[in-house]
């Protein structure tokens, strides 16, 4: 049986903010992780109408400047349906581009968008990741 290092780190907690305000997630050392073995779990719940969640991966050198880490295939992998007055619940896994591994440092943000936000419109990071040697270790 092969076993796996897995290990979930809450980065963002559930929680509104105003809109277009940034919600920086906690910072993740790239030592942790197995190249490829890492997702961010992004959920939104947004109720007002016209708001959504954008999610964005970032890696950073000093973890002072961040750069966006982009899909070319799907730029819109990490944006959740607008609101429409009832509760709108997404949840996504974000898998990091391979170029991520140049960074030492990852984080994911959360912005709502698009209207005014209340209460009910949240967001919520979880970083899922594999240890290094996770994948190889054999029992």
């Amino acid at each position: 049986m092969a076993i796996q290092k897995r290990t979930t780190t809450a980065a963002l907690a559930l929680a509104t903010s105003a809109n277009g305000t940034v919600r920086n997630g906690a910072s993740l050392s790239a030592e942790l992780f197995a190249l490829g073995g890492i997702v961010f779990e992004c959920a939104s719940v947004i109720t007002t109408s016209l708001v959504v969640a954008t999610f964005v991966p970032q890696g950073s050198v000093d973890g002072t400047t961040w750069y966006d880490l982009k899909w070319a295939d799907d730029p819109t992998a990490g944006t959740s349906p607008a609101g429409t007055g009832a509760p709108i619940t997404t949840t996504v896994a974000l898998c990091l581009p391979a170029a991520a591994s140049v960074y030492p440092l990852v984080r994911c943000t959360a912005t709502l968008s698009g209207a005014g936000t209340v209460a009910a419109d949240k967001t919520s990071v979880t970083y899922r990741y594999v240890q290094p040697g996770g994948f190889a270790q054999v029992q």
